[in-house]
């Protein structure tokens, strides 16, 4: 009786241990950007526009001229970002400037994994 009470112990400690090296193991892999960018979770989201209308200015600063009115419904091309503000193209009219981030933004993937 002694030794089955003794064995029982061992028995469960080794059932427990195995599932944690096992996971320990897979968890060491290392993650490289192959990985990470082969989620569709993981890549950037598409630019959009999250209000009725943007203005567009010609230098990235609120004190600047309004060039144009970039619309929720116009499509635009993005060339570059610099701080809080992006410098686009309105493809619908033609014209190009600077929009707040506050506005137009990319949207962000979520991985539920």
């Amino acid at each position: 009786m002694r030794i089955r009470r003794a064995a029982v112990p061992a028995v469960m400690a080794t059932a427990l241990a195995v599932p944690i090296l096992a996971a320990s193991a897979a968890s060491a892999t290392p993650v490289t950007k192959s990985t990470v960018a082969s989620r569709p979770c993981d890549r950037p989201g598409p630019w959009g526009i999250h209000a009725t209308a943007v203005n567009l200015r010609s230098k990235p600063t609120t004190s600047s001229k309004a060039v144009g009115v970039l619309y929720k419904s116009h499509k635009f091309k993005v060339h570059s970002t610099s701080g809080n503000w992006v410098n686009l193209t309105d493809t619908t009219t033609g014209i190009r400037g600077w929009a707040s981030q506050t506005y137009v933004y990319r949207d962000v993937y979520m991985c539920l994994d």
